[in-house]
């Protein structure tokens, strides 16, 4: 399972394949758009999600999020 962090370094690695360049990209511990990537055109903005918790001491780490 994929979680948050996990999903920003291949969204990023992805987008810059592309041509982007990211100008922000951020760990589930820090506040804020999870990556900001430009081109000489747009610019966009991603809220990334894992599937599961990204928190080893977490009693949700590697168990799917519900949909409660």
């Amino acid at each position: 399972m994929l979680n948050e962090n996990d999903i920003v370094e291949k969204v990023t690695d992805f987008l810059k394949t592309k041509g982007y360049r990211i100008t922000q990209s951020l760990t589930t511990n820090q506040q804020g758009i999870d990556i900001i990537a430009e081109t000489e055109y747009e610019t966009l903005y991603i809220e990334a999600k894992g599937e599961t918790s990204s928190v080893e001491t977490s009693k949700r780490f590697g168990l799917p999020f519900n949909r409660n």
